[in-house]
């Protein structure tokens, strides 16, 4: 595994999932007893015109790809979590049968560019 394809991977298992499985629970929530907000939200989501659907979508897209993209961006070191003063540095391995792969090399280009440009061309 590269950095590309995990990026890829992101997108589809995690982006993807995401906004298909929050627009599947507004418009019929699961469970039994759904908690009161996801029925509110359901009543609510299922009033809006196809088009006003197809909003509500996009702007899905957009708080997850910010969220994701945030995430890579600290991932990266160049959106700080700490205060000011010695810094960590985080280190993202992928580990398969004994052999690591750093996903996250300093060398090579940022998880959140790749995370960009590969959201960017789908949308």
């Amino acid at each position: 595994m590269d950095s590309e394809y995990f990026i890829e991977a992101i997108v589809s298992c995690v982006r993807d999932t995401a906004v298909d499985d929050t627009l599947s629970e507004m418009e019929e929530p699961s469970g039994r007893k759904p908690r009161k907000k996801d029925l509110e939200l359901s009543e609510w989501y299922n009033k809006q015109s196809v088009s006003d659907k197809e909003m509500i979508k996009k702007a899905l897209y957009e708080a997850v790809d910010a969220s994701l993209f945030g995430i890579f961006a600290v991932i990266d070191g160049v959106r700080p979590i700490e205060g000011a003063g010695n810094k960590g540095v985080f280190k993202l391995y992928f580990d398969k049968d004994g052999e690591k792969k750093l996903l996250n090399e300093d060398s090579k280009q940022y998880l959140h560019d790749i995370y960009n440009s590969i959201t960017n061309s789908i949308d």
